[in-house]
């Protein structure tokens, strides 16, 4: 990786140790300089950050996802800039996260000092201690994604959205707050063109030699592009890509939009065997905290080959659609109620055919997950838009974050303060069956490709064509890796044991055979455990009540 559009950024607060510092800079990549530094504070960078000063606090943020001017406190840094930064108010170091969770600081206290990096790997590094697999990870991770503080690791933690950690009194406390667009309030509703007109102001408006937009069969990238073609000069590309679900709706109808648009269209198809060549790369650009994104790697070097200012349609349908169970989680009489049906919908899906997984693993990674997606829910209020910011999975955000960054300049109009609270002024229940609203704000944005078929009708039939994640090649890999640790394989039950001890069964899996995503799943697993081995405490996967031959 390079670090040329977001930096690397590490450091302390509290009482840093010069020799474990070291360690960290060591393990981290070179290039980087002291952009601060004092006694209970200091932050290293591989890039200029921007700072501020106001009254007695100054401070530095980096990777702002809005456009703005210098913040008045941390909290308005996280707040309205989207940034995550370092600051000292009177005296007191705070290092805070942003408002949404979408710049990732990692965590390790030793000693008395909390270190920090962008990535997690540096922090192992502080001493040579082994660390402790921290399994309600994996199987929040085996339902959904990591959530709340979570990582692969117990010793390592994750920075939480609207958060701030400060150093006072000789101890680091923690201080949240709930961001102001989940303040606001229905009232007089937002009109679709209104909301357009919200967005289309979040785009980049400065001179631009080239501007490409991530162009999917969806309504988000369409959106975005429509907009960009009417309000701006700057000459826009399309690059879109295969994502491999079988289906293969996405390519035809991106092709479509862009002939609408006049907008060239670049589009890459990965090989048969793209799973195969791209998935360690992948999983180590994501730290092993997500089984899925592996398509988006060949389109992802595209634009780090190109170096376009890259517009993604991250957190739009989250916003402006609807899916089918909102109109029940609107109905729920009160808010645990709705936060159970939720749940229910998230959990079920991934156990749905007996046999795949051993007896007891799908009640007790049930169990072991649900307190974290209670703590997500509770930090969100009891704002009517909780259900749609708890979709904001942190596996696509880190897609986004470190397949197409830090080598790309990637925007997220969508996850900008005035878009997020436009839409938080929206009832939940206007995002009804049909997205009537997204529909609308469609024809706005540009009427001819608004018309136009996308994924999000419902889809002609036609033969599902074969995945390359399910390739003779991608199964016999992901099988060595899961047979290689015997505390992955006890996770199992009869039907997924013998597609990887029968190569023939394996080899007939279809293109949505239940046993794909669990091999996914169980293969990074295993592919973790084998790449930090020597850093580990041995640990069996705990959640199995009685394994059956």
């Amino acid at each position: 990786m390079q670090y040329r559009a977001r930096p690397f950024v590490c450091g302390a607060i509290g009482p840093w140790n010069e020799k474990v510092l070291n360690r960290l800079i060591d393990a981290a990549p070179g290039g980087l300089s002291a952009i601060h530094r004092e006694p209970n504070a200091i932050l290293l960078s591989s890039a200029k950050l921007e700072r501020w000063t106001a009254g007695s606090a100054h401070g530095y943020l980096w990777s702002p996802v809005s456009e703005g001017g210098r913040p008045g406190s941390w909290r308005e840094a996280a707040e309205e800039r989207m940034a995550a930064g370092l600051c000292v108010e009177n005296g007191v170091p705070v290092l805070h996260s942003d408002g949404l969770g979408l710049q990732e600081i990692y965590l390790r206290a030793h000693g008395a000092a909390l270190y920090f990096s962008v990535r997690i790997d540096p922090l192992l590094h502080l001493d040579d201690s082994r660390l402790h697999v921290d399994w309600a990870a994996w199987a929040a991770l085996l339902i959904t994604a990591v959530l709340d503080d979570q990582t692969p690791f117990e010793e390592v933690r994750r920075a939480e959205p609207a958060t701030a950690y400060r150093y006072a009194d000789g101890r680091t406390s923690k201080v949240g707050f709930l961001p102001s667009w989940l303040t606001e309030r229905t009232g007089p509703e937002v009109t679709p063109k209104a909301l357009v007109e919200t967005i289309a102001a979040c785009l980049p408006r400065r001179r631009l030699r080239r501007v490409s937009v991530t162009l999917s069969g969806g309504w988000d990238s369409r959106l975005l592009a429509g907009l960009n073609r009417t309000i701006t000069r700057n000459r826009m590309h399309a690059l879109t890509t295969s994502n491999d679900d079988g289906a293969e709706h996405d390519t035809g109808y991106a092709t479509e939009v862009a002939r609408a648009l006049r907008i060239r269209q670049h589009t890459v198809i990965p090989g048969p065997e793209a799973w195969l060549a791209e998935h360690h790369e992948v999983r180590r650009r994501l730290q092993y905290q997500s089984w899925q994104h592996t398509w988006l790697m060949p389109m992802a070097r595209l634009t780090h080959q190109r170096r376009d200012l890259v517009l993604d349609g991250f957190a739009g349908d989250v916003l402006f659609r609807a899916k089918d169970y909102y109109t029940d989680v609107a109905a729920a009489p009160d808010p645990a109620a709705a936060r159970q049906i939720m749940w229910e919908r998230v959990a079920s899906a991934r156990f749905t055919h007996e046999g795949v997984f051993a007896p007891g693993v799908p009640e007790s990674v049930t169990e072991a997950s649900r307190p974290a997606f209670d703590r997500v829910a509770d930090a969100l209020g009891e704002h009517h838009l909780w259900p749609l910011f708890a979709r904001l999975g942190f596996g696509t955000r880190q897609a986004s974050t470190w397949l197409f960054e830090p080598e790309t300049d990637l925007r997220f109009p969508f996850a900008h303060p005035d878009v997020l609270r436009a839409a938080a002024r929206l009832p939940l229940t206007t995002r009804t069956t049909g997205d009537p609203l997204y529909r609308s704000m469609l024809r706005h944005a540009h009427a001819t490709s608004a018309a136009l078929p996308s994924t999000n009708d419902p889809w002609p039939k036609k033969p599902l064509q074969a995945r390359r994640q399910s390739s003779p090649a991608a199964l016999a890999r992901m099988t060595e890796a899961i047979l290689a640790h015997d505390s992955v394989v006890t996770a199992f039950g009869p039907q997924l044991r013998r597609v990887l001890t029968d190569p023939e069964i394996r080899n007939r899996q279809g293109v949505w055979n239940p046993t794909l995503y669990p091999l996914q799943w169980a293969s990074l697993l295993a592919d973790w455990l084998t790449a930090y081995d020597s850093r580990l405490v041995p640990s069996p996967w705990p959640y199995v009540t009685k394994v059956r031959a």
